[in-house]
C-alpha cells in the first residue's frame, strides 16, 4: 500500500503487510549465489549495504480489480514492526507525474543492490584504498591498516561469517596488547564474527602482498588455542577475491592456520564428506583444499594438534610461483621471525612437489588481482542449524571468544 508522504510529485510511504518473513538474496557478479535470510536482517544491515544511497526497487503485484501493475522506485530505510508484521519504506515512485494507486495484492518487491553486496569498498580487483568515507574502519597494527568492514560475499555463505551472518565491523580493535579479534553477541545481532584485512602500508600507499616469509603471533586471554570453541575458527591468510589466481587456486589463498575443530569434537560422529577435518584441532592449508573431491581432500591441508600454552607462532615461506611453500607454527609468541626461526617448532609442512600448481603467482607474475592478508575469528561450524532468525547458533559453549594478535611481520623477496 502506498501513501502520499508530502506534496512533491513521487513521495510516498509503501507499507508492505503480511509478510513472508523469508527474503531471497541473489547475486550475479563477481560470483554468483544466492540464499535465503530474513526480514529482521534485510532491516538490520539496510544502513550497511546501501550506506547514503537510497537503492532502485521494482514493485509488482495486483490491483483489486485484478489487474497487473507494477512500479519502478527507490527507497529510504526501512521500518520493521514484527507485532504487525508490517513493513515501511520512503519511497519516490520514479516517472509518476500524475495518477494515483493505493494496493498491490499478492505483491514482489526487487530491490537492486547496486554496488551494495558486489563489493566491497575496499574492492575486488586492482589494488585500491578503501574511500575516506571508511577512515572509521581502519586500524593500525604492525606497521599496515587493517580494513574492518570486508565481507567475502562468495557463493558458500560460511565465507561471509558463516552461514550469512555478517562480521561485525566494529568488533576488531587495536590496543597495546595488539589487534583484538571477537566472535561476541554484545552487538544485538546474535552472534558475529570479525575479520580484518591489510590494505595499505603505515604510510597510506595500496599494498598488496606476494612472495616472501610471514609471521603471525597470536595469544588467548584464557585457555589454549586447543581449546578454541568447537564452532569457532581462526585463521591467517593470503586471498585475492577478484580469483585472478589459475584453475588450481583462483583465490591465491594460502592459510597459515586454520585453527578449528569445524564443529566436531572428540566421541561425536563426524558429519564432514572429508573425514580428515575430524581430528586434530587445526591446520596448514593450501586452496582450493576440495579440489580432488573427500576421498582424497587430506592432500591438501595437513591436520595437526595444538599443544600450545595459550600462545602460537605461525610462519609461512612462499618462495615462488608453482613451488613449495614451508609452514610452521610454534608455541609461543616471537616478534619477528629470526627469533621464531631459532626456536624448535611444533608442527611444521612443506608442500609436496605434485602441489606446485596449487601455489599461486603473485601479483607482479600474474597481474590484474590484489592478494590482500586476511585475519579473522569465524563461525567455523557451517553444519550448524540457523535459527529461526535465519542466524548461526554461535559457540557450543555460548561464551564469547577472542583472540589477540600480538605481532605481523610480512618479508618480501
Amino acid at each position: 500500500m502506498f501513501q502520499k508522504r508530502v506534496a512533491t510529485k513521487g513521495q510516498y510511504a509503501l507499507f508492505q503487510n503480511d509478510l513472508d518473513d523469508k527474503v531471497l538474496f541473489a547475486n550475479n557478479a563477481p560470483g554468483r549465489y544466492s540464499h535465503v535470510s530474513t526480514i529482521e536482517r534485510l532491516v538490520e544491515e539496510w544502513s550497511t549495504t546501501f550506506r547514503d544511497t537510497p537503492p532502485n526497487a521494482f514493485i509488482f503485484g495486483l490491483t483489486d480489480d485484478g489487474e497487473l501493475l507494477g512500479r519502478l522506485l527507490t527507497l529510504s530505510e526501512p521500518q520493521y514492526d514484527e507485532a504487525s508484521n508490517r513493513i515501511s519504506y520512503p519511497a519516490t515512485i520514479l516517472g509518476q507525474e500524475s495518477g494515483t494507486f493505493s494496493r498491490l495484492n499478492s505483491a514482489t518487491l526487487i530491490v537492486d543492490s547496486g554496488g551494495g553486496l558486489s563489493a566491497p569498498p575496499a574492492n575486488c580487483g586492482r589494488c585500491t584504498n578503501p574511500p575516506p568515507t571508511e577512515n572509521q574502519h581502519i586500524l593500525n597494527f604492525a606497521g599496515y591498516k587493517w580494513y574492518t568492514n570486508w565481507f567475502h560475499w562468495k557463493t558458500n555463505q560460511w565465507y561471509d561469517g558463516s552461514r550469512g551472518q555478517g562480521n561485525n565491523q566494529n568488533y576488531p580493535t587495536v590496543d597495546s596488547a595488539g589487534l583484538h579479534l571477537l566472535v561476541s553477541k554484545k552487538g544485538g545481532h546474535g552472534w558475529q564474527p570479525s575479520e580484518v584485512v591489510a590494505v595499505q602500508k603505515e604510510d597510506g600507499s595500496t599494498m598488496s602482498f606476494g612472495y616472501g616469509k610471514y609471521l603471525v603471533a597470536a595469544r588467548r586471554p584464557a585457555g589454549s588455542f586447543a581449546d578454541l570453541d568447537k564452532n569457532v575458527a581462526f585463521g591467517a591468510f593470503t586471498y585475492d577475491c577478484a580469483q585472478k589466481g589459475d584453475d588450481y587456486n583462483p583465490l591465491r589463498e594460502l592459510d597459515l592456520i586454520e585453527a578449528s575443530r569445524w564443529g566436531w569434537s572428540p566421541g561425536d560422529q563426524c558429519t564432514e564428506g572429508c573425514q580428515e577435518l575430524c581430528s586434530q584441532d587445526a591446520q596448514f592449508t593450501v586452496q582450493l583444499w576440495n579440489h580432488y573431491g573427500s576421498k582424497q581432500c587430506g592432500r591438501l591441508l595437513h591436520r595437526y594438534a595444538l599443544t600450545d600454552p595459550g600462545r602460537i607462532t605461525l610462519t609461512m615461506d612462499w618462495k615462488g610461483p608453482h613451488q613449495p611453500v614451508t609452514f610452521k607454527q610454534y608455541n609461543g609468541t616471537y616478534g619477528t621471525l629470526a627469533d621464531a626461526e631459532a626456536a624448535t617448532a611444533a608442527n611444521q609442512w612443506t608442500t609436496p612437489a605434485d602441489l606446485n600448481p596449487f601455489i599461486p603467482k603473485d601479483d607482479n607474475d600474474q597481474p590484474g588481482g590484489c592478494i590482500r592478508f586476511h585475519l579473522n575469528l569465524w563461525l567455523g561450524n557451517y553444519h550448524a542449524p540457523i535459527d529461526s532468525n535465519g542466524r548461526h547458533p554461535g559457540p557450543s559453549n555460548n561464551q564469547e571468544q577472542e583472540i589477540v594478535v600480538t605481532h605481523f611481520v610480512y618479508e618480501p623477496y
